[in-house]
């Protein structure tokens, strides 16, 4: 079995970095419409995870600010868990 040296161990370390970040921002380009993420939001609603279902809110409105089931759906959670003036805001 051969020796790695220092500059091999080093290379592959940085390759493999690369690979990661490469990896990670292509991952982070896949953009859904907002219909979809409300879609989503409406799905983590039901289960009862309202933190992400409010995430995927938040990311719908990101893209389309008028959107007003996002918005209604965002104010409705908000007002169940206890943030009535988020709720209002909304």
């Amino acid at each position: 079995m051969p020796d790695i040296t220092y500059k091999q161990a080093l290379s592959a370390a940085i390759i493999s970095g690369m690979i990661l970040v490469i990896g990670g921002a292509a991952g982070c380009s896949k953009s859904q419409s907002s219909q979809a993420l409300v879609a989503e939001a409406r799905q983590y609603h039901k289960k009862g995870d309202n933190k992400a279902a409010i995430i995927q809110l938040k990311n719908a409105l990101q893209q389309n600010s008028d959107d007003p089931e996002a918005r209604y759906l965002l104010g409705t959670i908000y007002y169940e868990t206890g943030d009535p003036k988020s709720s209002e805001n909304e």
